[in-house]
């Protein structure tokens, strides 16, 4: 089977929150476009890295227009850990049986993937900031990042091909800009 790609219907997941609700994944993007962050096992410095990227960068998804969803292996206490402060994701949604990643196409990384040279200096880093933990999750689970419109579409994709493999997130904003765009001219007369 083909994972799903640009243009796609996104897969419509039942998942649970960190309270436990259960939460389908269309519910999230029917009222805005979501940004759906699927992340690696939470003791991996690299997703301590990712984790910090998006916390940089929630004002400006959410000033765009985006609500932002995290996924993740991890257990709901420690994902209501994840983010602290003002400034959160909308969703925080766990998916310990990695039926969403299989739904959207993550694959799972080999020794290369996971710790090869293109991994060590991300690691590192993270490493040095205190950024790494026990593994909980799939310590070969791979990440991956998807834009998804109102209608459900597929607008962004990115699969991670290792570790430290990150989405461009000046390429998301892009695509919400050009989102916003066409929706302000379907409404235009």
């Amino acid at each position: 089977m083909e994972p799903v790609g640009i243009g796609d219907m996104a897969p419509d997941v039942e998942l649970r929150d960190s309270q436990g609700d259960v939460v389908r994944l269309s519910a999230v993007w029917q009222q805005r476009p979501a940004i759906v962050f699927f992340l690696r096992h939470l003791g991996c410095p690299c997703t301590g890295q990712q984790l910090e990227t998006i916390r940089r960068h929630l004002e400006k998804f959410h000033q765009a227009g985006a609500a932002v969803v995290i996924v993740t292996l991890g257990l709901p206490q420690k994902a209501t850990s994840l983010f602290e402060g003002p400034e959160r994701p909308d969703w925080v949604l766990i998916d310990p049986n990695q039926q969403a990643y299989r739904a959207y196409g993550l694959g799972r990384g080999g020794v290369w993937q996971l710790a090869g040279p293109q991994v060590w200096w991300t690691a590192f880093k993270a490493m040095l900031q205190g950024r790494v933990g026990r593994p909980i999750g799939d310590v070969r689970q791979l990440a991956g990042t998807f834009l998804v419109d109102r209608q459900g579409q597929l607008r962004y994709v990115h699969r991670a091909r290792h570790s430290a493999d990150f989405p461009d997130h000046e390429a998301i904003l892009a695509r919400l800009a050009e989102l916003a765009g066409s929706k302000s001219q379907q409404t235009t007369p």
